[in-house]
């Protein structure tokens, strides 16, 4: 146990300059950059920005989820070679696949559904199925 402690730690302690320098790359809130009025002052004062905002959050999700699911199978794949044989641990490994496996698949598949409702509402018929979130611009 002490030992994974100290990999998270030192992990946490490598990665503090890129986590802190992620404001500067990106940000979740809409600004100037992305033609809103938010980086301005009394900005935000329209539905495209909220819009925007629920567009930023889907995004940095979607990478995060990404990101996660490959530690994650890499993790459940470092543990069935570790398993030696033990009939339990690659059991155990090839459930951690499966959960990974299927929770990525509900994640993708509720940002194609909110996708798909957003398209049908935003009445795009004329020039077919475009991204939903690109109407305000």
């Amino acid at each position: 146990m002490r030992k994974y402690l100290v990999l998270g730690l030192t992990t946490g302690i490598m990665l503090l300059p890129l986590i802190s320098n992620a404001a500067i790359w990106h940000s979740i809130v809409p600004g100037t950059d992305q033609g809103s009025s938010c980086g301005k002052v009394g900005g935000c004062q329209s539905i495209c920005d909220i819009a925007l905002l629920v567009q930023n959050i889907l995004n940095d999700a979607i990478v995060l989820a990404t990101f996660m699911a490959g530690i994650l199978f890499a993790w459940a794949g470092g543990r069935m070679l570790m398993a030696g044989g033990d009939p339990k641990a690659i059991t155990s490994a090839k459930k951690t696949f499966s959960a990974v496996l299927i929770g990525f698949i509900i994640i993708l598949s509720a940002w194609l559904i909110v996708d798909t409702i957003m398209k049908v509402f935003t009445d795009q018929s004329s020039s077919g199925f475009g991204p939903w979130n690109q109407i305000c611009q």
